[in-house]
């Protein structure tokens, strides 16, 4: 489907948020070294460690229980879930934390909802409204931080994550939002399926190789008028109440820069694992294609080409399945020849969409930027997919 050159500025407006995504300068995050000088590190062990939750908005996720179990052992004392058409997820939340007394009902706070439809910009505006229905919740329970990720997301601290709570208690009451860089993981060649989290221990670093955003998360600081700033950010509202779940209102006086600092990248980074798996691929951009792909308008506003060639991937195949649907009536068991050309295509579509995601892989791979991390500490650039062996 052809559609017109993508424009440098992509903004975008809704009936909650006006944002802007685009590309922000190459950068390269580097894990390496712990920043600041004595007193700075002082300070770190002066300070309380404070008390941070993670709010969440998940559609038929993939090892759920692997990413609340991670987190939770980080430290993370609260989940608020939103939860789309997943209902199989509040039997999970019924079963105990890793065979012990407490069940995860005991620290996540679902809300369940049916029949929603993934809406690339609208899907915003509903983690929009979650967040600011959870923030009064999370100043009832004695929350100091939120972190807003995605169910494909985790936190990751190359420096321990004592030494990064403890930095969010020593920034200056003002600052509201505490952003994190993203990094990217690469699948392996070799994969096969099972957990992405396991799977990967590759990442990019370089933001000019990354496949979706290259704009991070945050944490924001709890208080009754803390609202999500788009998906990457948190913001004041002037005037919020914190009672009646609205997203929308007026920032604060304070400038959003004043209210923002940056956490370096040695002592916290996201980690994301988009579209690891083929499974994840599929339906995130099926669902996509459903809604948008016949879109001229939206396929313009997508900042990121991975998108708008998965979306063609999955509209060319959808357009295979519907000639599949009109060449072979239903029941028609004995096709014959009538029926194999459309079989065909609809292997050779499959296969396409396979070699499409490997093809990225590969050529991400071998991009000049292809600098990378491992699990478990920052490791120079390496010939190989292997993860430095345990001694």
């Amino acid at each position: 489907m052809a559609f017109s050159s993508p424009r440098k500025e992509y903004y975008h407006e809704t009936a909650q948020q006006n944002y802007a995504m685009k590309r922000g300068a190459p950068i390269t995050v580097s894990l390496d070294g712990a920043p600041g000088g004595g007193d700075l590190l002082e300070r770190r062990r002066c300070a309380a460690l404070p008390s941070v939750g993670i709010v969440v908005m998940t559609k038929r996720p993939l090892h759920f229980a692997q990413w609340l179990t991670y987190h939770r052992q980080l430290g993370i004392r609260k989940f608020y879930v939103h939860c789309e058409d997943t209902p199989e997820l509040a039997a999970l939340l019924r079963s105990p934390i890793n065979g012990g007394g407490k069940k995860w009902s005991d620290v996540v706070e679902a809300t369940f909802v049916e029949h929603t439809r993934r809406d690339y910009f609208l899907q915003m505006d509903r983690q929009a409204t979650h967040v600011a229905k959870v923030v009064p919740r999370a100043v009832k329970a004695g929350l100091d931080w939120l972190l807003h990720v995605d169910d494909d997301e985790l936190l990751y601290a190359p420096s321990g994550v004592a030494a990064l709570f403890a930095t969010l208690g020593t920034f200056d009451p003002q600052i509201c939002d505490a952003h994190l860089q993203n990094v990217e993981a690469l699948a392996p060649d070799a994969y096969s399926g099972g957990s992405c989290f396991t799977a990967c221990s590759a990442f990019l670093v370089s933001t000019r190789s990354f496949a979706s955003y290259t704009n991070g998360k945050s944490f924001g600081r709890v208080s009754p008028d803390l609202r999500a700033l788009g998906p990457h950010h948190f913001t004041r509202i002037a005037g919020a109440s914190g009672t009646d779940g609205g997203a929308s209102g007026t920032v604060a006086s304070s400038s959003v820069a004043s209210q923002t600092t940056t956490i370096p990248s040695s002592l916290g980074v996201v980690l994301h694992y988009e579209s690891c798996s083929f499974e994840r691929w599929s339906e995130k951009f099926r669902d996509l294609a459903d809604r948008h792909g016949r879109d001229p308008a939206f396929l313009d506003k997508l900042p990121f080409s991975f998108y708008r060639e998965s979306l063609q991937v999955m509209l060319h195949l959808s357009l295979v399945e519907e000639e599949i649907a009109r060449c072979v009536e239903p029941g028609d068991h004995a096709a014959g020849e009538r029926g194999k050309p459309c079989a065909d295509d609809r292997d050779s579509a499959a296969t396409k969409c396979l070699l499409q995601l490997e093809r990225r892989q590969k050529k991400t791979r071998k991009s000049e930027d292809k600098t990378t991390f491992w699990l478990g500490g920052a490791q120079d650039d390496r010939d190989d997919d292997r993860p430095p062996s345990a001694s």
